[in-house]
């Protein structure tokens, strides 16, 4: 069946008004001479509704006039009035009982008179004025439809259409001067398809008329004597519009017609009538080898695409139903490299471009620069496979990029290990220098260039009209290469020269290789061989330079190689001469030019994909439609005292963000290579700020915050095999240092790659504890007691140091590590409860590893110096203590190592039975505020999110991230510290936003603890995970979570008897717990009778009213998955309603609210809603 839809042009508007006698009117006569009568009838005034007469008359020169009323001539009162001048502007006195004197107009035209009648009909006054447009009002603007009416005595067209669509038009005021015209009736249309006519009278104070009927209107004015009477309405015959996407077509002979532009894996949909959408059934070719074609279209969406990109002539013939098409432009065949993402080669637009992936970095301009300092880097990409990296820009005319390999470090040995200072420096290995020699250096009609997270694999592309290069740069972990791609599509060739910046390059058959060494302070070597092949073309070697000419494509790879290895009896170093290193990476190279370009990306994505794509993250209503630039410029400074204030935008950032400290992670740590990311994961400029060492005392640590609850376990094992081996190599010896006959191990704040451990501050003997928590984290998260096993000597050992260090530095019979430096906040009166919170933790830890490993004395002797410990949780005056019963001296200070107890360890929770813990270490985060003393110190924002999120303060933990925003991130969102790039806060933040949606330090798996609702009211996560080995799906929408899937990754495949799930009642659809079902079966209270239990195991929980939420007990035998689903019964802050009786003289009493809308008698820290009669606010506690 067609459909039609009514649709309206309205083209012209026309009024009517009644008759007028012949006694209502003034008559203008002339006559020749003095002595001649007035004889001649040359026009009339009519009357207006503010009682005064108005006509318009054409004049002779020297026209002699007078007026008629009544039978009557008026004369005027002074003879020749008007002589030799205009008369406009003139005003007259008339009577009809004086002598027959006339007004006498010396010059002729056409001119307006304006006449009032005395009331007792004797006198007239007279007035010549400019002639007036004729105007009317059209949907509430004024449009003047003829610019000098008196010259007009017969119909006036209004000549634009004026077209009614959805809505309707008013057509107000005619007005010609001071008198508005209007209808006595409206107009009666009806929606029939048919041409129609209708005439309205017009008349002075008349109404406005409305269209409201779909159609295309011309508008008539008939005009007597200058007087608008009749308006005439033609609406024509209607013809429905049709829109395809957003063009609309033009109706002709039965068919629409029109031409439209689109892009490769577009959709089409077609808008009729603006009442029914039609789509494509199958999918438009357009190609060279089919650039026409007819498709079918309907009601029904089958997600059928265009398959090439070009400008389309179409035509609909919606009788049958059928769309035909014509592809105009139809794209030739590519060679553009086939692993080039798809809409980054088909986009036409920059400015429009959304890529494909939405965990994707992207820019539309050139600005990509990384020659200079690395905290001034902007818009780059940084790539790695965890031991080598590099960072590019995309740049299409020349390419300066830094090569880094993380072994190649400039490191102080210390033979001696007695090292009170720096640990050395991470040096760069070089550049490698890529010279565009054929295409101009500026840039075409589209640019854009990408990263993209989820294969680690930037792209880029230009366009000059026809023709594209293109290029694409990864660094492989099985090929344990670097490679760059080049290709072309159209006519365009490729020429470009390839080069080292460093010295003795020796240059042979496409081959540039260097040995050399930068490292003063150590030995290190490295060799760099890079090898370029190319397709086409002719390739030539100068000057230590490899050049290609006129290829159609060309690939470049690199390795590099050093002497560095961690398993050495010779200290870290290989057995590798020079000539053995430039083997070593010659093999490389040649493997991976013999597999080719797109072996060795598929190699690449295999291994590096599965790793990333582990966690996936989506925010409802989230576009990445803008360069990162833009976005990260769009979140500054969005916030307000509770919240972040989120948009699409921002939301697309979060999810970025998340990607991006994951990807780091990935790039900088991972691989056989057993060194822990630095300060600046892989990627550092010649001189990095504070050596680019592993900073012990919240950076290394922070860089694997996010290992373990976002899936990346793999990542964690270069930290922790170096913290094994290198305890086990080094260590003792700086322990000995301290307690000469200890067996233990210890470190300082700074290391490097050969484990010299420098002090700053003091002996930071705390940090090998610190550290050996993530050797407990990776055990909790994977239940590898094999891996426990292996590490415990480890962890142990430190513990052995603890054992002979810790003493009693008060007499107050507690032990505790002698140190008052508290990070970097600096001495107290008494030791720093930083160390004490960390020593005490690893006990527990290594104590509880024992028991797993039944080494019963070994755990004994660890509880017994638990015992003996002070712990550091130490409040005074309701907030935690910096030092042993001393509050923080600085609270703007950029650290929070006073509340290691609340993150990343949980020895104080909001969960405790006392919380007076808890609030003390939340009212000292609260102290702590916004301030990093000012350096813009993006760590600092980090630690607050996770800690603001182990609060269950979520809001607050996205606001923190706004804040910092505009002041810790760089134009391209990696995390800075005084303007230098640092590669923790990426991870922090990841970190921070997982613990948001899943927290399990307390053995029960946390569901949306801190979901922040003012950010993220809707969304997904899968793949996090929950300490004792569980993986984690959760969907939520308008803040209420819809489903959540446990799975335990444990073999037998089964839940595990008692598995414990906690659910928010702030974020439950229903209002009630039994409206949750796991598994599809009801959590029934363990109460109920069993008479009306069947046998499977059902689900129990209990309430706890202090936190208002719930913990469900999942039972053996549910399964390897348990799928917690939820009743469709909404709450929420609606339930405050404001007392409007309260009298407003009287205070009203106070109110809390939480942000679901119960009351809470006794507030604690937080944001709630505060009621006291008719005012109802947010506030924070």
């Amino acid at each position: 069946m067609l459909y039609f839809r009514t649709m309206l042009t309205v083209v012209c508007l026309a009024l009517l008004s009644p008759s007028l006698m012949a006694e209502d009117v003034m008559e203008i006569w002339t006559r020749p001479d003095d002595n001649a009568s007035f004889d001649t009838h040359i026009g009339t005034l009519q009357p207006t509704a503010d009682g005064s007469y108005v006509g318009s008359a054409s004049f002779s020169d020297y026209t002699r006039v007078a007026l008629r009323l009544d039978d009557r001539l008026y004369y005027t009162t002074t003879h020749h009035q008007g002589w030799g001048k205009s008369i406009v502007g003139e005003h007259f006195t008339l009577r009809h009982d004086t002598s027959p004197r006339h007004i006498w107009v010396h010059y002729g035209g056409t001119y307006t008179l304006k006449a009032r009648l005395s009331d007792d009909r004797s006198e007239i006054s007279l007035e010549f004025v400019e002639p007036a447009p004729f105007t009317m009002n059209l949907a509430g603007g004024t449009t003047t439809v003829v610019d000098d009416i008196t010259s007009l005595t017969g119909q006036v067209k209004y000549r634009n259409a004026i077209q009614v669509r959805n809505s309707p038009v008013t057509i107000g005021d005619f007005r010609i001067g001071d008198t508005v015209y209007g209808a006595v009736t409206g107009p009666q249309f009806s929606d029939g398809a048919e041409a129609q006519s209708q005439q309205l009278s017009l008349t002075p104070g008349g109404r406005p008329i409305t269209l409201d009927r779909k159609g295309t209107y011309t508008l008539t004015v008939t005009l007597d004597n200058g007087i608008p009477t009749l308006l005439t309405l033609d609406k024509s015959e209607m013809v429905p519009e049709l829109y395809v996407n957003s063009t609309l077509l033009t109706y002709a002979d039965g068919v629409y017609g029109g031409s439209l532009t689109l892009d490769r894996n577009s959709t089409v949909s077609l808008n009729y009538n603006d009442v029914l959408s039609y789509y494509i059934q199958s999918d438009i070719d357009g190609s060279m080898d089919s650039t026409s074609g007819s498709v079918a279209i309907a009601v029904a969406d089958r997600g059928a695409k265009v398959l090439s990109r070009g400008t389309y002539d179409v035509t609909v013939d919606m009788r049958s139903l059928t769309l035909t098409y014509v592809n105009t432009t139809p794209p030739r065949p590519s060679t553009l490299s086939p692993t080039l993402p798809g809409g980054l080669t088909d986009c036409t637009n920059p400015s429009a471009y959304i890529p494909d992936e939405p965990m994707t970095m992207w820019y539309n301009t050139t600005d990509g620069n990384a020659d200079t300092e690395i905290g001034a880097w902007t818009s780059v990409f940084m790539l790695g496979n965890g031991r080598m990296g590099m960072t590019v820009s995309g740049r299409d005319d020349a390419e300066n990029i830094p090569l880094h390999e993380k072994t190649n470090y400039d490191a102080v040995r210390d033979v001696s290990h007695s090292n009170s200072g720096g640990v050395g420096n991470y040096k760069q290995i070089g550049r490698l220098q890529i010279v565009n020699n054929g295409t101009k250096a500026e840039y075409g009609s589209a640019f854009l260039r990408q990263l993209n997270l989820t294969t680690a694999v930037a792209s880029a592309i230009n366009r000059w009209g026809d023709n594209a290069y293109a290029r694409e740069y990864l660094v492989s972990n099985p090929h344990q290469v670097g490679a760059i791609h080049f290709s072309t599509d159209g006519d365009a060739r490729l020429s470009y020269s390839f080069s080292l910046s460093i010295g003795g390059t020796s240059v042979q058959n496409g081959v540039v290789s260097a040995t050399t060494s930068n490292t003063p302070n150590c030995n290190i070597h490295y060799n760099v061989t890079l090898k370029v092949t190319h397709d086409g073309g002719s390739m030539t070697t100068s000057g230590g330079r490899v050049s290609v000419t006129d290829a159609n494509e060309i690939t470049l790879f690199y390795a590099i190689v050093t002497n560095y290895d961690i398993n050495s009896a010779n200290e870290c170093y290989s057995s590798d001469s020079d000539a053995g290193l430039a083997s070593r990476a010659m093999a490389l190279v040649d493997k991976a030019a013999s597999d080719g370009w797109n072996t060795v990306y598929q190699k690449h994505v295999e291994e590096y994909s599965p790793l990333f794509n582990t966690v996936k993250f989506n925010l409802a209503d989230a576009s990445n439609n803008a360069p990162v630039s833009d976005l990260k410029k769009h979140y500054e400074n969005r916030y307000d005292d509770f919240s972040a204030l989120s948009d699409s935008r921002t939301r697309a950032t979060d999810m970025l963000l998340f990607g991006l400290g994951r990807y780091l992670n990935l790039a900088s740590s991972r691989g056989s290579l057993d060194l822990p990311s630095n300060l600046q994961g892989i990627w550092a400029e010649e001189s990095p700020r504070w050596g680019c060492d592993f900073h012990n005392n919240i950076n290394l640590q922070m860089n694997y915050w996010a290992t373990e609850n976002t899936n990346m376990p793999s990542a964690h094992m270069p930290l922790l095999n170096y913290l094994r081996k290198m305890a086990a190599k080094r260590w003792n010896n700086y322990a000995r240092n301290l307690v000469p006959a200890t067996n233990g191990w210890t470190t300082h704040l700074m290391l490097n790659t050969f484990g010299t451990t420098g002090e700053y501050g003091g002996k930071y003997v705390e940090s090998a504890g610190w550290n050996c928590t993530h050797i407990w984290q990776h055990y909790l998260y994977t239940q590898d007691r094999e891996f426990l096993a292996d590490f415990f000597d480890t962890m142990y050992g430190a513990c052995l140091f603890y054992f002979d260090y810790l003493t009693d530095t008060d007499g107050d019979g507690r032990l505790e590590i002698p140190n008052r430096y508290s990070p970097e906040v600096g001495d107290g009166q008494a030791v720093a409860v930083h160390a004490q919170q960390i020593v005490i933790q690893h006990l527990r830890n290594t104590r509880d590893a024992a028991l797993i490993l039944g080494k019963t004395a070994k755990a004994d002797k660890c509880q017994e110096y638990i015992d003996r410990m002070y712990d550091g949780i130490d409040i005074k005056n309701g907030v935690q203590c910096e030092w042993k019963g001393q509050l923080s001296s600085n609270d703007n200070h950029r650290h929070l190592s006073h509340l290691m107890c609340l993150y990343p360890f949980a020895q104080v929770t909001p969960y405790d039975d006392d919380t007076r813990n808890f609030d003390g270490a939340y009212n000292a985060l609260l102290n702590r505020g916004d301030s990093d003393d000012g350096l813009g110190v993006s760590w600092n924002t980090a630690w607050k999110m996770n800690l603001y999120a182990r609060s269950l303060q979520g809001d607050l933990a996205m606001r923190q991230l706004a804040y910092g925003m505009a002041r810790r991130f760089a134009p391209d969102l990696k995390t800075i510290n005084e303007n230098v790039f640092q590669i923790d806060a990426g991870a922090g933040v990841a970190a921070g936003m997982a613990e948001m949606l899943l927290q399990s330090y307390s053995g029960v798996i946390d569901l949306l603890p801190a979901l922040p609702l003012s950010s993220w009211r809707g969304g997904s996560v899968s793949g996090l995970k929950a300490a004792g080995n569980y993986e984690v799906a959760i969907e939520w929408e308008n803040g209420e979570m819809l489903s959540a899937l446990i799975t335990d990754c444990i073999s037998p495949a089964a839940m595990r008897d008692g598995t414990r799930i906690r659910v928010h009642a702030s974020t439950l659809p229903g209002a009630d717990i039994t409206m949750l079902q796991v598994n599809g079966v009801n959590a029934i209270d363990a109460d109920t009778p069993s008479f009306l239990l069947d046998s499977t195991p059902r689900p129990t929980y209990t309430y706890e009213p202090r936190t208002d939420s719930y913990v469900v007990t999942i039972p053996k035998g549910t399964g390897k998955e348990a799928k917690i689903t939820f009743g469709d019964v909404s709450t929420g802050i609606g339930s405050i309603i404001p007392d409007s009786d309260c009298h407003q003289s009287i205070p009203a009493p106070v109110e809390y609210y939480d942000l679901q809308g119960r009351r809470i008698t006794t507030p604690g820290h937080g944001i709630y809603i505060r009621r006291s009669g008719s005012d109802v606010t947010k506030v924070l506690l």
